[in-house]
């Protein structure tokens, strides 16, 4: 089950509408517009709106302190987030990642 990380407030637990995996238009629906992935050290993705920053969207504590250890000093998550697995990411390679 993935997370959903609003700008304010608590995360919530979401699923896919077929709950496997997530497709274009669920998350472009969460995040709000197009979708950039930041993929995580701990097999988790990060996805984010890729113009968030652009678009003036408020940054995102909870998602930012997540990500810290990826961004550069002062960088930062504009808009709603999601983490979730690369299988709910739809990467069917996700088993096979030890080869």
């Amino acid at each position: 089950m993935a997370r959903l990380i609003p700008v304010t407030g608590d995360a919530t637990w979401i699923t896919p509408n077929n709950g496997a995996t997530f497709d274009l238009d669920e998350l472009q629906a969460f995040i709000g517009g197009y979708i950039e992935f930041v993929t995580l050290d701990d097999g988790l993705i990060l996805c984010i709106n890729e113009e968030g920053k652009l678009r003036g969207l408020p940054r995102n504590p909870l998602a930012t302190a997540y990500v810290a250890p990826y961004l550069r000093d002062g960088d930062y998550i504009a808009g709603p987030a999601i983490l979730l697995t690369r299988k709910e990411s739809g990467d069917e390679d996700e088993e096979n990642d030890d080869a």
